[in-house]
């Protein structure tokens, strides 16, 4: 998946912007703010952060945020914009089982389809935050089965899989956001 990315990093916003539209970091950002009642957010880690257009959505938002993600070529695109926080380089599942997890939000903008089985994260979160805290994502729906890896190398998830895992971490869970 890093050499993706690596391949990938200098076309990949401008694929964005051209092919597809992509407004997914704004739609969760206005969800967080809309969802969080108690003003600025203070921490939130952007899981699988790419070349940094969650971290632009959420800028005004919060006020720290860390960002994670396997390419160093996205990572420092990331870094050039110049939004506040800290950028590691890390695999996601790595960095959840290994740092503290003190964070207001865990956003995974378009990164669940990278990951295919979500058990193992959703679990990480769930077990190793440190406070009731929440988890907003975006993913693709599958029609059947649970998850599946398609020929371009996403892993859309099934409703009923999305629905078992949420079911497992319901103490946990707070936002799901469907159909954009």
């Amino acid at each position: 998946m890093e050499t993706l990315f690596i391949s990938y990093a200098g076309k990949f916003e401008a694929h964005l912007a051209e092919k597809i539209s992509y407004n997914v970091p704004k739609i969760l950002a206005e969800l967080m703010m809309t969802n969080h009642l108690n003003g600025a957010l203070r921490w939130v880690i952007d899981c699988g952060c790419v070349t940094g257009l969650t971290g632009v959505a959420l800028e005004k938002i919060c006020d720290n945020r860390r960002g994670i993600g396997l390419s160093t070529s996205m990572l420092k695109q990331a870094g050039q914009k110049r939004i506040s926080g800290d950028l590691t380089q890390t695999n996601i599942t790595d960095y959840l089982s290994q740092s503290e997890l003190d964070f207001d939000y865990f956003v995974c903008a378009d990164v669940l389809t990278d990951i295919g089985d979500l058990s193992i994260l959703f679990s990480l979160i769930k077990l190793r935050k440190k406070r009731r805290r929440r988890l907003i994502f975006s993913t693709e729906y599958a029609d059947s089965g649970s998850f599946f890896l398609e020929l371009s190398g996403r892993s859309p998830h099934s409703k009923l899989y999305m629905k078992q895992v949420w079911l497992q971490n319901l103490a946990f869970f707070y936002l799901l956001l469907e159909g954009r």
